[in-house]
């Protein structure tokens, strides 16, 4: 986040040109996109906003930038976990609201709370992609 608040930085004093303008559009949708993406891994207790220590941060957090629904890229995600040596497992999780009650009950707004749960048939949709690739999916 504070490399995009440099690049802005970087344009404020340049003139307003086309470039310079989708420039700044651009940074400003990537620094939303990259807040919820820190707000989401939070809720999973991963802590996006430093570099991965480990192997297994590494492909965890790319797995958290990564989801979608999307079969194409869910199959791009399989087959590159598939690679040889690279992955044991991976854990497909649900998300769920199961803990809204402790929030509301502390008092603590719930990041996620306008987020929809998954259909459970989508994931398992995606289980059975990652298990096509030859991956161990729970």
């Amino acid at each position: 986040m504070e490399a995009k608040h440099a690049e802005r930085a970087g344009l404020d004093g340049r003139s307003s040109t086309a470039d310079v303008i989708r420039d700044l559009e651009e940074l400003a949708e990537q620094v939303r996109a990259l807040g919820e993406l820190t707000a989401m891994a939070t809720t999973y207790g991963c802590d996006v906003s430093r570099p991965a220590a480990t192997a297994h941060e590494a492909v965890q957090w790319l797995y958290l930038g990564y989801w979608t629904d999307d079969e194409s890229a869910v199959d791009g995600l399989a087959a590159l976990l598939s690679g040889p040596g690279c992955v044991e497992r991976v854990d497909v999780l649900p998300f769920h609201k199961l803990g809204a009650a402790k929030y509301d009950a502390l008092g603590v707004p719930l990041p996620l709370r306008d987020t929809p749960i998954r259909d459970p048939a989508l994931v398992d949709r995606v289980r059975g992609q990652l298990r096509e690739h030859g991956l161990a999916a729970h």
